[in-house]
Formats: C-alpha cells, structure tokens, sequence
C-alpha cells in the first residue's frame, strides 16, 4: 500500500497485469513511487479500462484513447470513476491547493495531445489510502498477506509538496549525449537555449518593472518559467532545467557576457 511522503517516478502504460507476463485485455497506469526512507521505488496498477480503448506501446510514456472503430479518438480521456481516474483527479486536486498549475506542464488533451504524465517524474507528494466501498460490496474484502481480510482500497494523492524536474530522456534510438556535446564535437544548443530563456526572463521583468533597471531576476523562478516556456523545444526542455541549477554555467554565462550573476543574492541581471 502506497502511503505517505514520497518521491512520483515515471508513470508508463501497461497492458500486462499484476503477476502476468503476456498482456490481457485491461490496460493500466503503472505509478513508480519512493516512500521516503526506501532505497528503491515500488510500483503499483492503476486500472485505466479497457486495453482495446487506448493506444499505447508497452511500458510506454504516451497513450491516446481510441474509438469504437478503433481509430485515433479527438481526445484522450481517463474515466474519473476508475481507480487510475480517482488518483490524477486527486492528485490535479492537491497541487491546485498548492498553488501548483499542473495544466502549465502537462499535454493539453482537449488539443488532442497525447496522455503522458512525464513531467510529473520528481514530484514530491503525500498519498494515502481511500476505501473502495463499491468494490469491497461487490467483490468482497481483499486478503492480506497475514491472513486477515481488508476493504479495497484506493491510491490517492493527499498533498503536493513540489513539481521537480525529471531526468534527462534519451532519445529515441540512443543515449542522451551530455549538455555541450555531441557525437564527440561541441553542441551548444542546451547552453544557447539557456541563454535565450534566461534573457528573456530578465527582459520580461525589466518591462514589467520600470524602476528595475537592470531586470534583477532571482533565479527561483526559473524552475516554473522553464516549465510554462513554449519557446524551449520539448526534447531539450529537461537539459535545460538541469543546466540551470549549474553554477558553473553561470560562471560560464557571466564570462561569455551573456548576463551578469549574483551568487550570493541568487539573481541574473543584464550584463
């Protein structure tokens, strides 16, 4: 039973269920979940619905829902009474009591993108246990591993702490090159992505402030404003966001003249 703080990992799509090893005809969210104090993560079946109902590849980070005709539908959706449904309805819930817009990082279903819930890969949160009354009536009280009987329960989420950065994906066919190089020759294209974002921060604050002259920016902000950027390409957005949290591009940024940087105060200005 997921319950507790604890650290969200890669969701993935699965058709095969607990225990099997071929798929069946049920399709489900895989949750990866490291309770604090573990060393490892756990997982756990989301039931999502009927496996002829989505398009999905095994173990995969993308799903679209299908028609009855089995193409491609609109858009995507996830039945909010269904125990995968109950935990995004509660977890979309929990981080906009904290003031989290999860709608900012993740796909814009209603534009026909495709489920994936990649971005939620760091996320701290609390979750707990939500009885099934429904399902405890109808299939009867699960039996533990101490022989005693349990009502079925859900996993939701109960807070949202904080939205943090996943790792750097690889590309398809290969592995993710490090940020400044490629194929063995220098690749500026996650440092000039840097650069272009942190200049535009600092000329969005110097518009919206006046009196700030230079458009001092803490660096604070950029976590969420990389996050919201549609000017930085989806495939190099993580490399961008982990760049942004070495100090020595910094020292690098202030050598190349590109912005002026303040160590102690945490802030980027003007060159």
């Amino acid at each position: 039973m997921f319950t507790g703080d604890g650290t969200l990992g890669q969701f993935t799509f699965s058709a095969i269920a607990p225990g099997d090893k071929k798929a069946g005809k049920w399709a489900y969210v895989v949750l990866a979940f490291k309770a604090d104090g573990k060393e490892k993560e756990d997982t756990q079946h989301l039931f999502l619905g009927g496996a002829d109902q989505y398009k999905f590849e095994e173990g995969g980070t993308e799903a679209k829902s299908l028609t009855k005709e089995g193409e491609e539908a609109a858009k995507s959706r996830i039945g909010r009474k269904l125990p995968a449904g109950l935990f995004f309805k509660t977890l979309y819930a929990a981080a906009d009591a904290a003031d989290v817009a999860l709608d900012t990082v993740l796909p814009d279903i209603d534009a026909g993108e495709a489920l994936d819930f990649s971005a939620l890969n760091g996320a701290r949160v609390s979750l707990g246990q939500e009885i099934d009354v429904k399902a405890t009536a109808e299939i009867g009280k699960r039996k533990g591993s101490d022989g005693n009987e349990y009502d079925r329960t859900n996993t939701i989420v109960e807070s949202f702490y904080s939205l943090e950065d996943g790792d750097v994906k690889p590309a398809k066919g290969g592995k993710t090159a490090p940020a400044g190089k490629k194929g063995g020759k220098e690749d500026n294209t996650v440092r000039d992505a840097a650069d272009a974002f942190v200049l535009g921060l600092i000329a969005e604050t110097k518009k919206a402030d006046k009196k700030n002259k230079t458009g001092e920016t803490p660096t604070s902000k950029f976590k969420m404003a990389v996050l919201r950027s549609t000017d930085i390409d989806k495939s190099i957005k993580d490399a961008v966001q982990k760049l942004l949290k070495d100090g020595a591009y910094f020292e690098d940024a202030v050598e190349r003249e590109v912005f002026s940087y303040d160590a102690d105060g945490e802030t980027v200005a003007e060159a």
